[in-house]
């Protein structure tokens, strides 16, 4: 069974990868439409690049947890390679985006946007590559927590951000 999950065709995951960006815009503007409190831990509060990140972050988690609820039950690899491709959102964010305005000295909105598509597209390549190891479900449990551990630190970070990191700055995006 772990070998057939880490097969998924290009289509399948470019298909993914779409998914997860349309939630990823729709959680762009969730909190701004609503002003609804609770969405603020899962929808940007702000235009800084970690916000931009959060919402990457919870689309994905988003749609492979319907996923996972529409296949009636999720393999343990499957939930042990979650972690892993979640936290690569949280380095495939910042990179791609301080990598290209590092370059260029500015931001482009089209690059911005393929941005969040590409590291939709790298956490789905994450899961599937670590839920084919063979074995790995027996790191279920420590995945498990390390994703606990990500969200509360998204959580956390929304409102009581460390200061003085460009990550964090409003509007201070290169």
């Amino acid at each position: 069974m772990e070998n057939a999950v880490a097969r998924k065709s290009k289509a399948d995951l470019l298909t993914e990868s779409l998914w997860i960006f349309v939630a990823a815009s729709l959680l762009h503007f969730g909190y701004t439409f609503t002003r609804f409190y609770p969405l603020s831990f899962i929808c940007a509060v702000n235009e800084s690049i970690w916000e931009h990140t959060k919402i990457v972050f919870f689309g994905a988690l988003f749609y492979n947890l319907v996923q996972f609820l529409l296949k009636g039950k999720a393999s343990p690899s499957l939930i042990t390679g979650l972690a892993p491709a979640l936290f690569s959102i949280l380095l495939t964010v910042p990179f791609l985006y301080y990598g290209y305005t590092g370059m260029l000295g500015f931001h482009v909105f089209i690059v911005d946007l393929a941005i969040a598509w590409v590291s939709g597209l790298i956490c789905q390549i994450v899961l599937y590559r670590v839920s084919g190891i063979e074995g790995c479900s027996r790191y279920q449990t420590l995945s498990l927590a390390f994703l606990f551990l990500l969200i509360l630190v998204f959580f956390l970070f929304t409102w009581y951000p460390p200061r003085g990191l460009p990550l964090f700055v409003p509007g201070g995006r290169s």
